[in-house]
């Protein structure tokens, strides 16, 4: 029995968002990212911040426990500087390099914090946050994106007595697309955002509208399937009518919006069957900016199921 396929063109964009790299050599990796290349993605958005709790990249040497993956400027300790060496010989030719960057979740920095998280307030941790994009702003990279954690949500807010979070963090991304330039800004944004935008604005602090007014280039919508599924106990015709009418509700900014899939459950760590994946796939119309599928190990087997899903997306 033939499974689903998808009719879309590869005008949009396919990207992989790598949140373990599994090779301890970087050349080996870039031998892995030219094999993504190959079979039809256009870039790779790679972790560059680690956390107690995040797990590590494989790539050698393993230097310090927590801080980031490239040099900087600051006295903040460099895990191994994959940056560095990824942009520094030569970039893959036709193949995006981004990075993903925390903001307010960074344990290697001495700074006030509401529970793990770095108040953005304080003039000090704004200071130390930004000192990061300056130093990623100087390598060969095609753009930045922001980790899910630049939110003000209603415990904080409340606790704190924050009366502007909203402008808060508007700020913060005026701030931070100053200081790369041209490199693409992209910012992580919670399904709940486009589904319903008092609620973005309510619970997050987030409205695209004035993302793009403080020049912001794109945003990826956090549509993870199955984790949207669990969470509003929702059934398979449930979940695609729900999915159907973000997408709905995303297509006059189209052009400046990628679709982030999950490819594995989240919980039990398992791949997603590739015909539902396509079920959602073939619901996203071919003038979306991007496809993000995540997350990915840069292991065998999820080569091989990427390679798998995007043979049977038809040319």
């Amino acid at each position: 029995m033939i499974g689903i396929t998808s009719s879309k063109l590869f005008s949009t964009e396919y990207l992989i968002q790598i949140h373990t790299i599994k090779q301890k050599d970087i050349k080996v990796f870039k031998e892995q990212l030219i094999k993504y290349r190959e079979i039809g993605f256009s870039g790779a958005i790679i972790r560059v911040f680690q956390n107690r709790d995040d797990s590590y990249h494989y790539i050698s040497p393993i230097l310090n426990k927590k801080g980031v993956y490239f040099s900087n400027n600051e006295r903040t300790p460099t895990i191994s500087p994959i940056i560095n060496k990824l942009t520094s010989d030569y970039n893959i030719p036709d193949f995006k390099t981004i990075v993903w960057m925390s903001t307010r979740r960074m344990d290697w920095v001495n700074g006030k914090r509401f529970g793990k998280y770095l108040i953005l307030q304080n003039k000090q941790n704004q200071k130390n946050i930004l000192s990061y994009f300056k130093s990623l702003a100087n390598f060969k990279i095609a753009g930045i994106l922001i980790q899910d954690d630049l939110v003000i949500k209603k415990k904080e807010e409340n606790f704190l007595g924050v009366k502007n979070k909203k402008e808060i963090i508007l700020q913060y991304l005026q701030n931070i697309k100053k200081i790369i330039g041209k490199k693409e800004l992209i910012t992580n944004i919670y399904y709940e955002v486009p589904y319903n935008s008092a609620i973005g604005d309510s619970w997050y602090g987030q409205n695209m509208d004035d993302f793009f007014n403080v020049g912001v280039d794109s945003v990826a919508i956090m549509l993870y399937q199955k984790q949207i599924q669990r969470e509003l106990k929702l059934n398979d015709t449930k979940l695609y009518q729900y999915i159907n009418k973000i997408i709905n509700n995303l297509k006059p900014y189209a052009e400046k919006t990628y679709i982030k899939l999950q490819i594995t459950d989240f919980k039990t760590g398992k791949f997603i069957k590739i015909d539902r994946l396509l079920k959602i796939i073939n619901l996203i119309p071919d003038n979306f900016k991007g496809i993000i599928f995540t997350p990915v190990r840069t292991d065998k087997f999820t080569y091989l199921y990427l390679k798998s899903l995007i043979g049977r997306i038809k040319k």
